[in-house]
Parts: structure tokens; C-alpha cells; sequence
């Protein structure tokens, strides 16, 4: 009886180990959301991360085109680059937009107001299934 407990315990603590291990390689997977707005699952590591259609200089085209902030300004900011988090759908869409980091509050709302006419993206993918993710978006002002 106690070698067999003894097994049971080795068999067990491996496959803890194992299950251990094999989330490690993909990592908190995902957060549960409780807004019914956005996505039930959100997931902080995918196989694909959500892109821009035709790439970041074609994003970083658009924003620059959009945004209509005071250029004058620029020898006045103190930081050089914005960053902004995105929540995008499965189908793309930007469903909740974070400031992370901001230069001045006009170029916050110039490029906000540039984020919300992007175009759909191409959603993160997950063991080939297009998913809900989050995207950081890096906006310079050295252009």
C-alpha cells in the first residue's frame, strides 16, 4: 500500500510539473473581461499579434496624415514619443483605447481622433483563430 501511495504521488507531482511547464510556455494566457462591451477573453500572448493593414510605416503614414496638431509646438514638448494600448476585436475593431504615456494634451487628443478613423486590423490570432488582444501603439513626434 505504500509503494503504491508513493506512486501516486510521483505520478501526480509530474503532471503538476508538466502542466506547469507547459503553461509557462504560453504564459498568463488571458485576462476575463466583465465588460459587455468588449470581449469576454482578452489574450496577453498570442501566436500572431494584431497588425496595422500594410504595416507600421503605412500606420505611422496614416497618423502622420491625420493629425493636425500646431507643429509649431514641437521645440515646446518635452517628451518625443506617445504611446497608446489598444483592446482590438476578433474582427479587428478598436473596442477601448489606453493613454499610456503623452506628450501634451493637444497631440493626446490629435492622435486619439487619428486612432478612431484607422481602419479595421487584422485581429491577433490564437492556435489559428482570430482573438480579442491588445496592441501598443508607439507614436513619435519627430516626423
Amino acid at each position: 500500500m505504500g509503494k503504491a501511495i508513493q506512486l501516486l504521488l510521483t505520478i501526480g507531482l509530474s503532471m503538476t510539473i508538466f502542466s506547469a511547464s507547459a503553461q509557462k510556455d504560453k504564459g498568463p494566457a488571458f485576462e476575463l473581461s466583465n465588460d459587455s462591451l468588449s470581449c469576454d477573453t482578452v489574450w496577453l500572448l498570442t501566436d500572431t499579434p494584431v497588425a496595422y493593414p500594410g504595416g507600421i510605416p503605412e500606420m505611422h503614414d496614416f497618423l502622420y496624415k491625420k493629425m493636425t496638431y500646431n507643429k509649431n509646438l514641437l521645440p515646446t514638448f518635452t517628451a518625443t514619443r506617445m504611446m497608446v494600448k489598444v483592446l482590438v476585436s476578433a474582427k479587428g475593431e478598436i473596442l477601448k483605447k489606453f493613454v499610456l504615456r503623452e506628450i501634451n494634451e493637444e497631440f493626446t487628443k490629435d492622435a486619439l481622433q487619428a486612432i478612431d478613423q484607422f481602419p479595421l486590423l487584422i485581429p491577433a490570432k490564437r492556435d489559428g483563430v482570430d482573438v480579442c488582444a491588445y496592441w501598443l501603439i508607439p507614436i513619435d513626434i519627430s516626423k
